[in-house]
């Protein structure tokens, strides 16, 4: 399974920061769910960044979040514009649903 790629879409960004830019690749891939006895198997790409640390951790509840330990364990902060830039840049929410999470929670 490791290295198998199903990509339905690759979007290419760039994000301006104060004094650097970033260049991010958000990898949108639709697969259907495989169920194994009690277990769901979902494939991740080879190439994920995150493989590199061998070891996630898997959230659960009404999504699913694989959150590798390299960003796991950086602050909140981190952890939060990460998922957030993700899904903007994957189509899944835009910038002004953020902007009204956001002051649900303010």
């Amino acid at each position: 399974m490791q290295g198998d790629v199903y990509f339905t879409a690759q979007i290419l960004g760039l994000f301006i920061y104060p004094n650097y830019a970033t260049i991010f690749m958000t990898e949108v891939i639709r697969q259907d769910l495989v169920k194994n006895g009690e277990d769901y198997i979902i494939r991740i790409p080879g190439n994920w960044e995150g493989g590199q640390d061998r070891s996630a951790d898997v959230i659960i509840d009404e999504i699913c979040l694989v959150v590798p330990d390299s960003i796991a364990n950086a602050t909140g902060e981190l952890l939060v514009l990460r998922l957030l830039e993700a899904m903007i840049n994957s189509g899944i929410i835009s910038a002004d649903d953020v902007q009204k999470a956001v002051e649900h929670i303010v």
